[in-house]
């Protein structure tokens, strides 16, 4: 996807999601990332530069920011793709820039081995070189681990994505992201969970009418920048 696409938030229960997953089931296609039901859990690890910016920026509400992250689906790294991905951000609408990488240049990226600028010249996969270029320039480097859970919904005529994610969790272990052998620190958030919205350019009426009860509120809910407060609490964590 490389257009810019809206991308609506909001805080919801997770007894009240249930509700609404009723009424998605019977006009979106689960996604195919998880089981029959749409749920599978997401692992993303983020970078940022020594200043945070990537975390900062979405609070103080600049119009236009992005971050990079790695992420795999499931609870086997081994057996599902690694992916870099580039979130970009302006004003309400948001795109995504993905591709595949391979453990050799997780590794690289990620600092554990090998040299950087050597993917400047040697990969041709354009994201990757452009991080490559941006760890160079601005010091990114692994910041925090999120863990959760997600349930989505896609509607492949209109391009309509609905996703709910809960048991958001942080950790500061960065180094054991594929191996998943790290403390995770859940976020603060009651019984509540995230819903978004993601189209192009209208969304159907029977889709917004499935989650028009959630809330009259839209809401700029960032898990990384979270992931970062809960972190910073924590004495064990070192940045």
């Amino acid at each position: 996807m490389n257009g810019f696409r809206n991308e609506w938030k909001y805080i919801c229960k997770e007894s009240r999601f249930d509700v609404v997953k009723a009424r998605l089931s019977h006009v979106l296609e689960a996604d195919i990332h998880g089981n029959k039901n749409g749920d599978y859990y997401v692992h993303s690890l983020y970078f940022d530069d020594v200043f945070f910016t990537g975390a900062y920026d979405n609070n103080n509400g600049s119009e236009e920011r992005y971050k990079y992250r790695i992420r795999y689906y499931g609870n086997d790294p081994k057996g599902s793709p690694i992916m870099l991905e580039r979130k970009e951000k302006r004003d309400n609408m948001c795109r995504k820039l993905c591709c595949k990488i391979t453990r050799s240049e997780f590794d690289i990226l990620t600092g554990a081995s090998g040299n950087v600028a050597d993917l400047l010249y040697f990969t041709e996969k354009p994201l990757v070189r452009r991080f490559a270029s941006e760890i160079l320039a601005k010091g990114f480097a692994p910041k925090a681990i999120v863990d959760y859970a997600r349930t989505a919904y896609t509607d492949p005529v209109t391009d309509v994505r609905v996703t709910f994610d809960k048991a958001i969790c942080a950790a500061y272990d960065t180094d054991a992201f594929l191996d998943g052998d790290y403390m995770r620190i859940p976020l603060s958030l009651d019984e509540n969970g995230i819903l978004e919205v993601k189209f192009n350019v209208i969304l159907p009426d029977y889709i917004k009418n499935a989650v028009s009860d959630i809330s009259s509120r839209q809401d700029t809910f960032s898990k990384y920048y979270n992931a970062i407060n809960i972190l910073e609490e924590s004495s064990l964590w070192k940045h």
